[in-house]
């Protein structure tokens, strides 16, 4: 019998974070939503659903900034009221009202990223939301830990089968 183990390194990672991307957007029923991660050698990919990623984060940054310093989950219905996002010209202009992002950690805590969403109109995010948020942060955490391990475990037996 065939076991699926091996499946993982053979899809696309840029695959799995679009993937990601676009159901968080879907779950949330935003218009837009980003991730980003990077590895251990610091290489970065990032994923939009709705908009380019790299758009995205600039449009984001004081929100993303502000989520990724504090370390955990910030959701914010109007970023008009904050001082420090309503200097943004994204937030002036309404491209960017509510936001909701939270970090996206390794096994070791390590921050590998952020997963984030993004609406031109003012909301209340529930609960219920937030928590969906918080459950793809850790789907695509899982992701990004099991393909490491998939890499990393043949270099370790051949490391150990060494003289």
């Amino acid at each position: 019998m065939r076991t699926h183990t091996n499946v993982l390194p053979h899809i696309s990672p840029q695959y799995e974070l679009d993937r990601i991307t676009r159901l968080t957007r879907e779950l949330l029923r935003t218009p837009y939503a980003c991730a980003w991660v990077s590895d251990r050698e610091n290489r970065l990919a990032v994923s939009g659903a709705g908009i380019p990623a790299l758009v995205a984060i600039v449009l984001s940054y004081p929100l993303s900034r502000h989520m990724v310093s504090s370390g955990k989950l910030f959701a914010v219905g109007d970023g008009r009221a904050l001082a420090f996002a309503a200097r943004s010209a994204a937030v002036r202009d309404g491209t960017v009202t509510a936001y909701a992002g939270i970090p996206v950690t390794g096994r070791d805590g390590r921050g590998i990223g952020a997963l984030f969403v993004m609406d031109r109109s003012p909301r209340s995010w529930k609960s219920t939301e937030l928590k969906r948020l918080e459950s793809m942060s850790r789907m695509l955490a899982q992701r990004i830990c099991a393909r490491e391990m998939s890499v990393i475990a043949p270099r370790l037996r051949e490391f150990a089968a060494a003289p």
